[in-house]
């Protein structure tokens, strides 16, 4: 399927979806010079953007899993420090965000 072909099919579409769906072509055309010789989704084009869109979303897991392993390290840390100054189990759960349960623990 070449470009004009491409464009073509995209007019079929609703047409809230065919500006996005053009721009997204066009992005895909100019940044990635993907050419349109045999579909998209059986083009080397296409799994070399899929696993970059795969690798960026692990990464985005991954960075999101850290930042919050990170938030709750640091809401014990804390906890344990205001136990240690004399702060009721309430007040630390409310400061911190961790259950009752878990500051006991500490």
């Amino acid at each position: 399927m070449d470009e004009k072909a491409l464009h073509e099919k995209i007019k079929n579409l609703r047409p809230e979806l065919q500006e996005k769906v053009e721009d997204y072509v066009d992005f895909l055309i100019d940044k990635y010079q993907v050419q349109l010789k045999e579909p998209l989704y059986l083009s080397k084009e296409w799994f070399a953007l899929k696993a970059q869109r795969d690798n960026y979303s692990i990464m985005q897991t991954a960075k999101s899993q850290a930042f919050e392993e990170g938030r709750k390290e640091v809401s014990i840390k804390t906890a344990r420090a205001l136990k240690e100054n004399g702060y009721t189990v309430e007040k630390i759960a409310d400061l911190t965000g961790l259950t009752k349960q878990q500051i006991e623990k500490l």
